[in-house]
């Protein structure tokens, strides 16, 4: 599988309707593939940019990323707290989000 910026908003669009409904979502968000070294993903913010890691290697583990940015992207828009963190409204949020998508584990 190659990513793709077309790749990663299909994935995002497929989870905002499914496991992120009803969740407030920032209302335009750019996507972005790069080689990152450190991350798989990341959410950058104000600049509201979903980058993707061009190494993740099936469609599940994009699915994934992309999910676990959008927790991100979600806390950002909605709640007054470090985002950098993998905090408890974190942690809430994908759990609702993995149970949803019927993931065992974590984003």
């Amino acid at each position: 599988m190659i990513v793709t910026p077309k790749s990663i908003k299909a994935a995002y669009n497929l989870l905002k309707v499914t496991a992120f409904d009803g969740v407030k979502l920032p209302s335009k968000v750019k996507f972005k593939a790069s080689n990152l070294k450190k991350y798989w993903g990341l959410y950058l913010w104000p600049d509201q940019v979903l980058v993707v890691n061009t190494e993740a290697k099936t469609i599940d583990m994009l699915m994934k990323i992309v999910a676990h940015e959008m927790c991100h992207a979600a806390l950002e828009q909605n709640a007054d707290c470090d985002h950098d963190l993998h905090d408890e409204n974190f942690n809430q949020l994908a759990q609702i989000v993995c149970k949803k998508m019927g993931w065992n584990g974590g984003v």
